[in-house]
Order: structure tokens, then sequence, then C-alpha cells
């Protein structure tokens, strides 16, 4: 109810800022957040559903596995230097001005450096996935877990090779503010690997299969709802003969400063599954991620507001409306803070409760696990409005 209410508040709050400023940006504002709102909440109830699942299906090093690879999509992810959250503020910036043109001459530069960065990305993932004795790394111990081992790290390489290029198209339709587009197509996706997950999980197919499913499907059904978006937008479609150098340049330029903070995270905070897993084992994963789950809930509710929030600032930033950004930022902050370390507090006092829910069995965590996923909770919905 506490999450519920402040959720609320922070619409309120919205609408009353917009009021003095007219009313389609709060409208705008008010159609994204719902939309991604829907969109988060399909995207948190996945795994819900999917990690007891698979915890019951795989063996605890299996499924270790698949998610300490995982921590290889924040590093790669990092691969297109900043370009994709760089494109959100300059697209909403020529949208703003009317500039259709600036905006494909954007895409059109985006699409063409991140797809050469992906396709690159794909026999170094191959290099990596099979020239790496993962059963040293991962301390594995079973013969099938070696066998899964290279084709899992290729598959979510591949996945979040492929997500790189289909960010740009994404990242498009948030500066211009067609979230709800875009959001519609996470759903779809979304909803599109469920089924194939459990027609694996009915046909006791091997890890591999599960993280195709959750993974590599739902980035190709997003491709398809970027090509859908671009194919109403004929004006917006990239072209060759825009391509440009000065162009490339200011993209990677206004993409550094999210390049640094992105590194800093992928290395202090999205490692972490591989660390636990190369320096104790695959099988001392799984109870970290089911807390790591769970903390990050606030994280993901807080970021659906702050996204939308970003072009609404650029494009307030081109009419000169600087004092509504800073009281936005500000109120904004202090209320998301206010939010994340009270659902901290509350996941805290009822976390046996819900993992017994959630997963059939309480679980132990270790001495530190509940306090420090608490504190990190609050610093990382903090550090998510300080963007």
């Amino acid at each position: 109810m506490t999450g519920q209410f402040s959720l609320t508040s922070w619409v309120r709050w919205l609408r009353q800022r917009a009021e003095s400023s007219g009313g389609s940006r709060f409208s705008k504002i008010a159609r994204s957040v719902t939309s991604l709102g829907l969109a988060r909440i399909v995207a948190m109830v996945v795994p819900f559903v999917t990690i007891p699942l698979a915890l019951r299906h795989l063996d605890a090093e299996r499924f270790g596995l698949w998610m300490a690879a995982t921590s290889f999509m924040a590093v790669l992810s990092l691969a297109d230097g900043g370009i994709s959250n760089s494109l959100v503020t300059s697209v909403a910036a020529s949208e703003a001005r009317g500039d259709r043109f600036a905006v494909r001459q954007l895409l059109t530069n985006a699409a063409m450096v991140v797809g050469l960065v992906s396709l690159a990305l794909l026999p170094v993932g191959a290099a990596i996935a099979w020239g790496v004795d993962w059963r040293v790394v991962f301390s594995l111990r079973t013969a099938r877990a070696v066998a899964e081992a290279p084709w899992i790290v290729f598959l979510v390489l591949a996945s979040t090779a492929l997500n790189l290029w289909v960010n740009v198209f994404v990242r498009l339709r948030y500066g211009l503010q067609r979230i709800v587009h875009a959001s519609l197509w996470e759903l779809i996706a979304l909803a599109s690997s469920l089924p194939a997950f459990f027609l694996c999980l009915s046909l006791d197919q091997g890890t591999p299969a599960l993280v195709f499913t959750l993974a590599v499907l739902p980035a190709f059904v997003r491709g398809l709802g970027g090509w859908v978006f671009l194919r109403g937008e004929a004006d917006l479609w990239p072209q060759r003969k825009l391509l440009s150098r000065t162009v490339q340049k200011g993209l990677l330029g206004a993409g550094s400063m999210y390049l640094l903070l992105e590194v800093a995270v992928a290395l202090s905070v999205t490692s972490d599954q591989f660390f636990i897993a190369s320096l104790v084992s695959a099988e001392a994963v799984p109870p970290y991620t089911v807390f790591n789950r769970l903390y990050s809930l606030p994280f993901v509710l807080v970021g659906l507001v702050f996204q939308t929030l970003w072009p609404a600032y650029a494009r307030a930033a081109v009419h000169g409306e600087f004092a509504w950004i800073r009281r936005s930022f500000f109120t904004s902050l202090a209320m998301a803070g206010g939010f994340a370390l009270v659902a901290a507090l509350f996941l805290s006092a009822t976390h046996p409760w819900v993992t017994r829910l959630w997963l059939g069995k309480a679980l132990v965590p270790t001495a530190w696990l509940v306090p420090g996923m608490a504190i990190y909770c609050v610093v990382a919905v903090l550090e998510l409005g300080g963007r």
C-alpha cells in the first residue's frame, strides 16, 4: 500500500507541476508513465514466474551458471559508447524544434555505428564462449554444466549484441515521447517469451533453450517493433547519404558521460554474480539472485517515472523552462529516495515470508546480505534519479 500511495502521490504532483506550464506535457508524461508502468509490472512478474520454475527444472549449478553469464550483458552493453542514451535527449531537443531532418540524421548515424558494433560482437562472443575453460572459471562440477556452459555464454552475449542495436530504435521512440508504442512492443516481447519457456520445460530442454526463450527471442520481437514503428514514420527511415562523422562524434561526445557512469555501474554492481560464481561457485549464485531481484523492485518502479521525465526535461530546456526542470528534478529525487527507503525497510522485515511464498521455501541469507541489499536499494534509486 505504501508503494502504491507513493506512486499515486508522485503522479498527482506531476499533474500539479504541469498545470502551470500546459497540460500537454503532463498528458504525455502520464501516458508514458502508465504504459511504462504496465510494461515494467509485466517485466517484474516474468522473473517471479520463471525463476522458481527454472530452479526446479535445473540444478542449482546450471541455474547459477546462467545467472553468472548474464553479468556479461552489463559489460557488453557499454560497447555502444553511450550513444543510445545520448540519442534520447538529442532526438527530444530536435523534435521540440520541429527539425525532423535532424532526428532522421541522428537515427541514421546511431543505427550505423551501433549496428557495426553489434555485428563485431558476435564473433567475439563465439571466441569467448568456446575459448574459455568455464569449468575452471565457474568451478563447475557436473559434466552437463560443463557441456552447456559455452552455449549459455554465447546466447547471452548474442542477445546482448542484438539488444544493443534494437535499443537504438527503442531510445528513438523515447526521445520522440512515443513511449506508449515502445512499451506495447515490450509487452509483446515478454508475452512471446513465456509460451516458448513453458514449451521448453514441457519438452525437458536444457539451459541453452531456456536462455534463448527469455533472452534472444524477446530481442527479436523488440526489433520487429522498431521496424513497425519506422514503417509508419517514412520521414525518419535511415538513409546512407545522411551518414556524417560530425554527427557521430557529437553522439559519442554526448554519450561519454553516460558511458563513464555505466562503466562504474557495470564494474561495481552488475558484475556481482560473475564474481560470486568465480570466487565461490555457481551454486552460490541462486540465493544472491533471489534477494537481488527482490531489492531491485523499487529501482524498477522509480525508473519508469525518471525515463519519462528525461525527454520532457530536454524539451523544456529548448524552451528555456529551467525553473520547471530544477523544481521537477529535486522534488522527484526526494520522493524517489523516500519511496526506496520505505520499500527497503519493508522488504527487510518481510523477506522470509516473501521468499517462502515465491519459492515454496524461506531462504536464509548470510549476515550482511539483507542490510547490504537495503542500502543498495536506496543508493541505486538515488543514483538513477541523478543521472
